[in-house]
């Protein structure tokens, strides 16, 4: 199969938003079918973790003047009805244009998130009639309007179930590179 690229939808609640530290919680995906197609398994090995922490944008722009901030400290948990999240922290900072939009947001609980994903290996599920990526990578997470995946929420703590080890750049929120 050649690479594809996907995006979902993660939903922001306002009990994680801190006004002191500018960080909110996000499920950026879940393993979840979301009527799309395309199921992404959720494991440690299926998942190429990023690097460096994921860009932050509105409406998928993909420009420097519409990053308002980054997704770090990514890790998998399992929820209350067993459905496995990919979790991070959003990190605000960015242009006072991008912040105009995402700030009020973030600060009610209405913001609402896509992630955009490259998918590099996949196999059939003919029993569900779903593609099922194998070996995929989150690359952007978007402030959007309307996402997918309705499992994901912001949140506050739970149980970690696995996660890759991280440098001490990726936990600050700064780019190793």
């Amino acid at each position: 199969m050649d690479t594809q690229n996907i995006q979902r939808m993660a939903l922001l609640a306002p009990n994680s938003w801190s006004e002191e530290t500018r960080t909110a919680t996000i499920v950026i995906s879940t393993d979840a079918d979301v009527g799309d197609g395309v199921q992404l398994l959720h494991t440690k090995e299926s998942i190429r973790w990023p690097s460096r922490p994921l860009p932050m944008d509105y409406d998928h722009k993909r420009s420097s003047d519409t990053i308002w901030g980054a997704v770090t400290n990514l890790s998998l948990q399992r929820n209350d009805q067993g459905v496995t999240e990919l979790i991070g922290e959003v990190v605000v900072d960015g242009p006072a244009a991008a912040m105009d939009i995402a700030l009020p947001r973030l600060r009610t609980g209405s913001a609402r998130f896509s992630v955009d994903a490259r998918i590099y290996r996949s196999r059939e599920d003919r029993s569900n009639n779903l593609l099922v990526a194998t070996d995929w990578e989150p690359n952007l997470v978007s402030l959007v309007p309307i996402g997918q995946d309705t499992h994901a929420v912001m949140r506050h703590q739970s149980k970690t179930l696995e996660s890759p080890p991280m440098t001490d750049e990726m936990k600050a929120g700064g780019d190793p590179a």
